[in-house]
């Protein structure tokens, strides 16, 4: 990371004299070097380690990691120059990849203020006037019922009673009650239709 002559504590930042070619060290640590054609191939490099990172930031949504990678890259690209030579290109994309995350995630925040679709539906209500009349239909057809059959289906349908009280109330066995039941319910069938 030094070039030779530099102290300990000093990162090579370039070129400092006319003969610097046999002073600039091995592409390994000479990332980020300001020409584009070796900046493209440093993040070409990259890559691999970026769609990793992506894919753990997206949470395995293989879509969403592409679009980080992608949105990386283009700001890498129009960014390059505030690169610093010598340091850590890996470490600045993955600032960059955890930034446009970020701004993505409170992008979609932001974008949910209008209505979403159909929402015409969700505030207005069926007419009733069909339910109210056929409600009526059915407390007419109960009236018209037997006071046996009318108690029955009272019972069991509105009280929720089950069958073994039914037939304890009406000393009765099991068996009669779910047969007055059932012609209970045969009968007011006939009404209705």
């Amino acid at each position: 990371m030094r070039s030779a002559g530099a102290s300990s504590n000093e990162i090579w930042r370039g070129p400092r004299h006319a003969n610097y070619d046999a002073h600039v060290p091995d592409r390994q640590y000479f990332v980020g070097s300001r020409d584009s054609k070796h900046f493209a191939q440093d993040l070409e490099d990259e890559l691999p380690a970026l769609r990793r990172f992506a894919r753990r930031r997206a949470g395995g949504h293989d879509d969403l990691a592409d679009d980080l990678v992608q949105e990386t890259l283009l700001r890498a690209w129009s960014n390059q120059d505030k690169f610093a030579s010598g340091s850590n290109l890996a470490a600045w994309l993955v600032v960059i990849l955890r930034n446009a995350h970020i701004s993505l995630i409170r992008k979609r925040h932001r974008e949910q203020v209008g209505l979403n679709e159909g929402w015409e539906d969700m505030i207005t209500t069926a007419a009733n006037q069909e339910d109210h009349v056929a409600l009526t239909e059915v407390l007419t057809a109960l009236d018209s019922l037997s006071a046996c059959d009318h108690d029955i289906l009272r019972s069991i349908l509105v009280d929720c009673s089950s069958h073994r009280e039914l037939a304890l109330r009406h000393d009765c066995a099991l068996g009669t009650i779910r047969s007055r039941l059932s012609r209970a319910r045969g009968r007011l069938a006939k009404m209705l239709l």
